[in-house]
């Protein structure tokens, strides 16, 4: 009975999984399961292991319906800093500094800066960062990133910015440099009073194109002298100035004191002993002749009164 039973469990597993009557059973199929077990019964010793295996083989290449199987790797997603690669470095002194942006030969990245030129101590400038080309295969980690302009020497624009023993130093070097100057040019006026009325500062409209020099600050003073052979007194006025006047970042400032620039005059109006002496009869014929020429580029600040 076991073994009855056995080989109907193997004739249902055959039959089921062939879903045939089975085939190669002799010259007739069987019609159902008695006629399968009556086979089974009969078979020879060692038939029912052979019959097995051809029926294995003639599973080979059978179709049981379209089975479809995705065998498409999903792509590796490589997260990349674009920025590692990216060097940034600030030039030049402010409020006129400059971004520079050095990146790698072949690099895929674009960067992108929301300002680069006429930048101050404290600015923060932003760069942006976007593929040159599309790339599924790699996610950025950041698309942004701020920079901020800072510990960059900084050029005089108020008149505060000068140190008060700075101002003095050049305040001193004009007027020695003045009374050279006259003893130069063969005048020997006796200065009696040399006041400085205050000065001009004039800084560029626009920092983010280039200017030179980027300031001037001129030194204005009435002078009062006497002149010998005609025993004459005159007032008059003269002005000079230094440029490109700066701080270090640890506030040591940086004139060059030896780079004394006189200012524009009118000299036929001051002619004293057969010399013209370079100078202006008021203040305003000093502003006309120093300042107004250069306010189309440049702003101006004023500490004089008169």
């Amino acid at each position: 009975m076991m073994k009855r039973n056995f080989k109907s469990m193997i004739a249902g597993v055959i039959a089921v999984c062939m879903c045939i009557p089975m085939a190669g059973c002799g010259d007739s199929k069987p019609k159902n399961e008695e006629e399968l077990e009556s086979m089974l019964e009969n078979m020879p010793e060692g038939e029912m292991e052979k019959r097995i295996e051809d029926a294995a083989e003639s599973m080979d290449g059978a179709s049981w319906g379209a089975v479809e199987v995705d065998t498409t790797e999903e792509p590796t997603i490589k997260e990349v800093d674009p920025f590692e690669s990216l060097t940034v470095a600030f030039e030049g002194i402010s409020p006129a500094v400059k971004l520079n942006m050095d990146t790698p030969y072949g690099s895929k990245v674009k960067y992108t800066a929301n300002a680069e030129k006429g930048l101050k101590n404290g600015d923060v400038v932003e760069i942006t960062a976007e593929p040159t080309s599309q790339d599924d295969s790699i996610v950025y980690i950041e698309t942004a990133k701020q920079y901020t302009v800072e510990n960059m020497p900084s050029y005089v624009c108020t008149m505060d910015d000068i140190p008060q023993e700075t101002y003095d130093k050049m305040d001193t070097t004009f007027r020695d440099g003045y009374v050279a100057y006259l003893a130069n040019n063969g005048a020997q006026p006796v200065i009696k009073e040399m006041e400085l009325v205050g000065n001009y500062l004039l800084t560029p409209k626009d920092t983010t194109v280039y200017n030179a020099p980027f300031n001037y600050i001129y030194f204005v003073y009435k002078i009062n002298a006497d002149f010998n052979k005609t025993g004459e007194n005159h007032d008059y006025y003269w002005c000079a100035y230094y440029q490109e006047v700066y701080a270090l970042e640890d506030g040591t400032m940086v004139v060059d004191y030896n780079d004394l620039h006189k200012g524009s005059h009118i000299f036929d109006n001051l002619l004293v002993d057969a010399f013209y002496i370079e100078g202006c009869n008021d203040v305003d014929t000093i502003f006309q002749k120093n300042v107004v020429p250069k306010v189309d580029k440049y702003d101006y600040i004023s500490t004089i009164e008169e």
